[in-house]
């Protein structure tokens, strides 16, 4: 009787040792399993800014391009108030002309970026030096049409200057991005170098094994 119940007692210890074991490793289960989303997000979003410094080495003069192609969809914007001033105020000298070879400046530029900086190709000098022309044609058409506005109106003292402070608004703000964009596409080398010393390596986690491979085969 006696040895029955060391044995019976023996078992009641040992069947709440194993439940406590499996409630610990249930738990463990539990806490790994809970995401970190604030975490992902942030990693996500290193990576993502990493990939796009990475694009940015590779092709920088998306920056001047895409400054560039604000500029022209401004500048279509804009002319509609060059319009209501030309209808409303008839006899000012050669805004027509001016605004016509803006308008047709702006749109040519893009496809003369584009083929300066062909796909896994150097640089073309010939359209760099054609993106500046434009430029600066651009630039020059909207001062001659900003002084003849301005002198059109001194002479004539027009009382109500119908669209005119709008439009003088509208072409300093132009020549102002249109310099910007030059500025840039100047300036495309010198911070293209900056953009390279910027540390885009990913780092991965190396798996550490000092162990020798048995490659002997059991026959």
């Amino acid at each position: 009787m006696a040895d029955n119940q060391i044995v019976d007692n023996s078992n009641e210890t040992i069947v709440p040792e194993t439940e406590s074991v499996e409630l610990t490793v249930s738990d463990d289960s539990v806490v790994t399993e809970k995401p970190k989303k604030g975490g992902k997000f942030i990693a996500n979003l290193k990576e993502w800014f990493r990939k796009f410094i990475v694009k940015l080495k590779r092709k920088t003069q998306i920056i001047p391009f895409f400054l560039t192609l604000v500029t022209s969809f401004v500048f279509l914007c804009m002319i509609g108030t060059f319009s209501q001033l030309i209808q409303v105020n008839s006899g000012i000298p050669s805004l027509g002309v001016c605004m016509f070879v803006s308008t047709l400046s702006s749109i040519l530029v893009l496809p003369l970026f584009l083929n300066a900086f062909p796909k896994n190709k150097k640089p073309v000098i010939p359209f760099i030096v054609a993106v500046f022309v434009v430029f600066a044609l651009i630039i020059a058409m909207d001062i001659v049409f900003l002084v003849n506005m301005q002198n059109f109106f001194k002479e004539h003292s027009v009382g109500t200057m119908a669209f005119y402070n709008e439009s003088q608004t509208s072409l300093i703000c132009h020549i102002v991005l249109v310099g910007v964009c030059v500025l840039a596409f100047a300036l495309l080398p010198v911070y293209k170098r900056a953009i390279n010393k910027i540390n885009t390596k990913k780092v991965v986690s190396s798996n550490d094994f000092s162990g020798e491979i048995d490659t002997s085969a059991e026959v």
